[in-house]
């Protein structure tokens, strides 16, 4: 049986105004800690893009620092146009067997995106914009556990 996966969504992007972010370096600590926490217990990642502007890279950096090594316990969903940027990932060339690569035939990102949510057994949102509400909605709509952890700003 293999172990849940938990998508992660979310952005601590201290160069987006609309996040408020009050100490983004603070919150990328905390993302590599739960990720770091997630690996140890031998949880399952479904991640999306390596862009610095989202949390999933610092996600999956501590997902891998916490010395896992079940192969494709990290689950990368892209559409068919992201194919290139998603092996940017700082890790993938050491660590390529932890990585698995789920390609949707779909051009457009929020396809894979919003159908994934239906595949994982819960989702973790950290700070975040409007996608990250929208994700936050879907997993209601999909009846997963949500967990969210706020960065903004009092």
């Amino acid at each position: 049986m293999k172990k849940p996966i938990f998508a992660i969504i979310g952005s601590v992007n201290e160069t987006r105004n609309d996040l408020n972010i009050r100490d983004p370096e603070k919150a990328k600590v905390a993302a590599r800690n739960l990720g770091k926490a997630l690996g140890k217990k031998g949880y399952r990642i479904l991640v999306y893009s390596p862009d610095s502007q989202f949390i999933e890279r610092e996600v999956v950096q501590g997902f891998i620092d916490s010395g896992i090594s079940e192969h494709e316990s990290i689950v990368v969903v892209f559409s068919f146009d992201q194919r290139g940027e998603i092996e940017k990932f700082p890790e993938y060339d050491t660590k390529r067997f932890l990585f698995k690569l789920d390609q949707h035939s779909s051009k457009k990102w929020r396809v894979p995106y919003i159908e994934s949510f239906a595949k994982s057994d819960g989702i973790i949102l950290i700070g975040g914009g409007k996608w990250t509400l929208t994700a936050g909605s879907c997993a209601i709509s999909f009846n997963r556990p949500l967990l969210t952890l706020p960065v903004v700003s009092v």
